[in-house]
């Protein structure tokens, strides 16, 4: 995880360095459904990339995951089988940007890459052996936001695909698709 947070760095970093002074800075809350019902946080930081509606970004989030399934080839309906556990995520891609002429409003959409993983999981029952969760994710993104030049709020939605490891024990199991959707609320800061 260290690893994709550095790369992300570098990323938004170098995308700076090129770009002109048109970026952003945000903060907010998440709600959505990954391994399990997902609530937490976001930070995100942005540039353009020279003159072009285009944007590079990286972002931070991390949160509470709750109803974590810690069956491994059981039923899954056996309401003691979930957890909770805590997450960590870092991504980093671009985002094309289309403003209305007044630029009040403005929609957008893109393209992420990077990884989440878990704390170990804690069930209701002490007998419940704990699980580690780590994504490998590329994430869509839509949304748009509204505001004046500076301060805006901002919504989004995003779908994660990729791999999904879940470690138990001695076990390693590997899953590969659709890992959920998430929706964002945030407060933006245009510089």
């Amino acid at each position: 995880m260290k690893h994709i947070a550095l790369a992300a760095t570098l990323l938004v970093l170098g995308l700076a360095s090129s770009a002109h002074a048109d970026g952003y800075a945000s903060a907010g809350v998440a709600l959505g459904a990954n391994l399990g019902t997902t609530t937490g946080w976001a930070l995100d930081t942005g540039y353009h990339l020279g003159d072009t509606k285009w944007i590079g970004h990286a972002e931070l989030g991390g949160g509470q995951i709750d109803d974590l399934s810690e069956v491994f080839g059981g039923s899954e309906s056996d309401p003691f089988a979930y957890g909770q556990s805590h997450y960590l995520r870092v991504r980093a891609g671009v985002a094309r940007e289309h403003y209305t002429s007044t630029r009040r409003w403005c929609g957008f959409y893109g393209l992420d890459v990077g990884g989440l993983g878990t704390s170990a999981t804690s069930g209701p029952r002490g007998d419940s052996l704990s699980a580690q969760y780590r994504q490998l994710q590329v994430v869509g993104r839509v949304g748009g936001d509204v505001g004046s030049q500076h301060v805006r709020v901002r919504l989004t939605l995003s779908n994660g695909f990729g791999i999904t490891e879940r470690t138990r024990v001695n076990e390693r199991k590997y899953e590969t698709g659709f890992q959920g959707a998430e929706l964002q609320l945030a407060l933006v800061y245009r510089f």
